[in-house]
């Protein structure tokens, strides 16, 4: 059938050629709707009950993405005239900027920062801040507003009044992060100065240096691409060596792109290296297919013979493994995460179209092209050569497969072990995707050290009905649930309701400490309510009709361990403390957020895995109609995967929602070599080879082709390890890693593992 539709596409190429160019235009139009972009919405699992309750809670008492701008006086403290003007219109300047969130602003001198003072009989609400300071007994008297309102210090003012930290909460869904990106730089190069230096952190900020860095992104990809064309041309030696190749991988990535476009997708801005990967395939399986071209030309009495034989042995192995890695890249869609649904749908779809752009454009422009004539420069074949005859080498005598089968299972069992450790979201997004010495991280360590923390977990206090947060049982049941949370997930402080009246009770009795208590009686109850409910500074903390309220607890560090701590002693807390009048839903806040991310990550890690090895082991045993082939093929891909989880955990490399789709993509590279090496073993075996010759015949052929594309890729990623994000860096590594793991399984353990289990 392979030879027959070859036959057809030659005989008809004039018009098979015109409808690829024409469906090639048309995704080329469509790639103007593609666009590289963060969408937040897409990073959190819809269906995971803390975003549900983010999602129904965070018009009403804000959103989990915060904007943290640390100013710090270089000499003195913050109480001088200049400086703390300067905040106001660093405030101002902020607050002017797209998608801020108005209510959700604090800062020293913004009115949502308000203390209680006793004014005649009562108790007042009023800003730390009513007037800019204008001399310095108006800086003295708001020295003392930020000492006497307990609070105010840890979470605004540095305990040693030195700087002062501006929150700014971001709506999602209207974020621009190069205009974003563009009103940071201004608000450092306005308000900094030899006295004044500006730290921006936070999640808004990460995404903005993220979307800042991708020219220089992109100019790492042409250097890849270029590389891979030098390399191309000093394997083949002559042009059509390197234009077909490349046509064929431009072909399929206009089309996956392209349909990225029709269904209207965004591409994330730190998956762009899966696109790499996916191009990887299209190189692998057109190298292996010009490989067999060049070396059987001589073979054949005409050009579309040889054309037609050396494509047809390897039809069904080429197939075969576009099948397994599109229904393999397809299974991410089983990810809670519209990120990764939306990944699945267009990176499947660009490993479809490996078919037109390998199997038919390839052919076709063979057809095109001159005979070849001899290879122009043999250098770098000559160096492939002496490499794969150590393999030869290796295997030469049969006494050594036991011993290589037991290094197998040794790195199989050792790789698991060491594997297991690596956690997901083990470590902050910033430290994960940005240098240590990066600006972004040390404004965070700025935040954690000076203040109460960037990391916040917010618990939603639903009642029953309006008012329900002023009766006292309620209070009562909030402030044991945050007082013995704090105590026992070692949060650094914590902004409650509870905390808030407490205050309030100490004023109305004349500031006595002794009186920070909660109320007992239901008249003091109201009395509280009244200067609570002035304004709308404090409706982060409850809802207008007091029906709802938050508890806060902000943290200093970060681990996924952490997380696991809180999430448990907050669950086991509210589902003992809750009542039918009064419940306890978790979470909101950025960790929150990312305990929710984290939980669909593991879950959809290892659900993936599972069902990626799963489909590539049915599949294998349907195309060879043999167990013991699929039992050879799936193994070394495990082993593969374990040991490149053990090299994360022990590189420090973070398992999160951006390497998961890198790691899942990965699998498919090690079942395209382990089946190109297979099938050409089998046909050498069913020649009548010996192993021993069927394995030398496999390695200088196939395995060639083999080698050369990890060898290749693995120079084309390299230049990754050069951009200025950290992410992109560790996957460079970890990809090179992956290409070479699986070029020396597919050439050394799948002909051993044929051999013990007689596949061949």
């Amino acid at each position: 059938m392979s030879a027959r539709y070859l036959a057809f596409i030659l005989r008809h190429r004039v018009a098979t050629l015109a409808i690829v160019f024409l469906g090639t235009i048309f995704f080329l139009v469509q790639l103007s709707q593609v666009r590289v972009h963060t969408n937040f919405f897409e990073l959190y699992p819809p269906r995971h009950p803390f975003i549900k309750v983010y999602r129904e809670f965070r018009k009403l008492f804000g959103t989990a993405n915060l904007l943290l701008v640390v100013m710090e006086k270089k000499d003195g403290t913050i109480y001088d005239t200049d400086f703390i003007r300067n905040v106001d219109e660093a405030t101002r300047f902020l607050m002017d900027t797209r998608g801020v969130n108005p209510f959700q602003v604090i800062s020293l001198t913004h009115p949502s920062l308000r203390g209680f003072r006793v004014r005649g009989y009562s108790v007042a609400s009023a800003p730390i801040v009513e007037s800019l300071p204008r001399n310095e007994r108006e800086v003295e008297e708001i020295r003392l507003n930020v000492e006497r309102n307990e609070g105010v210090k840890g979470l605004v003012v540095s305990e040693d009044s030195r700087s002062t930290l501006l929150v700014v909460g971001l709506w999602e869904e209207e974020l621009d992060f190069h205009e974003l990106g563009t009103r940071l730089d201004e608000l450092v190069s306005r308000f900094s100065s030899e006295q004044v230096s500006i730290h921006v952190t936070g999640f808004p900020a990460l995404y903005a240096w993220i979307h800042r860095y991708m020219p220089r992104v992109y100019l790492v990809f042409g250097a890849t691409a270029l590389t891979l064309l030098v390399l191309l041309f000093f394997f083949f030696g002559d042009g059509k060596g390197v234009v077909i190749p490349f046509a064929a991988g431009f072909v399929s990535a206009v089309w996956g792109l392209g349909m990225a476009g029709v269904v209207g997708l965004a591409v994330d801005p730190l998956l762009l290296v899966v696109p790499l990967l996916l191009s990887a395939r299209a190189l692998s399986h057109s190298v292996q297919i010009m490989e067999r071209y060049y070396d059987d030309f001589d073979r054949h009495p005409t050009k579309t013979d040889a054309i037609i034989g050396s494509f047809k042995p390897l039809m069904s192995p080429a197939l075969l493994s576009i099948i397994t890695d599109g229904l393999g890249i397809l299974t991410i869609a089983a990810s809670g995460i519209p990120l990764m649904w939306k990944l699945a749908v267009y990176s499947s779809f660009w490993i479809g179209s490996i078919t037109i752009g390998v199997l038919t454009v390839s052919p076709l422009l063979l057809s095109l092209f001159p005979a070849p004539t001899g290879r122009a420069l043999f250098t770098s074949r000559g160096i492939y050569d002496r490499v794969l005859n150590l393999h030869v080498r290796l295997l030469s005598r049969e006494s050594r497969i036991p011993w290589l089968f037991a290094l197998f299972l040794i790195l199989t069992v050792a790789g698991g072990i060491v594997g297991t450790r690596l956690r997901v979201g083990n470590v902050m997004p910033g430290a994960a995707i940005l240098f240590p010495d990066h600006p972004y991280n040390v404004a965070m360590d700025r935040v954690n050290a000076q203040f109460s923390g960037a990391n916040r977990f917010v618990v939603i206090v639903e009642g029953n009905e309006p008012g329900a947060m002023k009766k006292i049982e309620n209070l009562q049941r909030m402030d044991r649930f945050a007082t013995r949370l704090e105590e026992s997930s070692g949060a650094s402080g914590s902004l409650t309701l509870t905390k808030v009246v407490r205050r309030v009770m100490r004023y109305y009795r004349e500031g006595d400490p002794n009186w920070e208590i909660l109320p007992y009686r239901e008249r003091d109850v109201g009395a509280i309510a009244f200067p609570l409910a002035q304004g709308r500074e404090l409706q982060s903390l409850f809802s207008n009709d007091f029906k709802d309220a938050t508890m806060t607890l902000f943290y200093r560090s970060f681990s996924a361990g952490l997380i696991d701590r809180i999430v448990t002693e907050a669950q086991r807390m509210a589902d003992e403390m809750g009542t039918a009048e009064t419940r306890f839903r978790l979470a909101g806040g950025l960790l929150g957020v990312l305990a929710a991310v984290n939980d669909e990550v593991e879950r959809s890690y290892w659900l993936i895995l599972f069902t990626v090895l799963a489909t590539t082991f049915v599949l294998v045993a349907i195309f060879f109609k043999s167990l013991r082939v699929a039992i050879v093929l799936v193994p070394p891909l495990v082993t593969a995967q374990f040991l490149s989880e053990a090299y994360m955990y022990l590189a420090g490399i973070d398992m999160n929602i951006n390497s998961l789709p890198v790691a899942a993509v990965g699998i498919g590279i090690g079942i395209d070599y382990g089946i190109y090496v297979f099938s050409r073993l089998r046909e050498e075996r069913t020649a009548g080879r010996d192993f021993v010759e069927a394995f030398r015949v496999t390695v200088q052929t196939t395995g060639k082709a083999v080698l050369f594309t990890a060898t290749t890729l693995v120079a084309g990623v390299i230049f990754w390890a050069f951009t200025p994000l950290k992410f992109t860096s560790e996957m460079a590594v970890l990809l090179a890693l992956l290409m070479v793991l699986n070029y020396a399984f597919a050439l050394i353990f799948v002909p051993v593992l044929a051999r013990v289990f007689r596949a061949v």
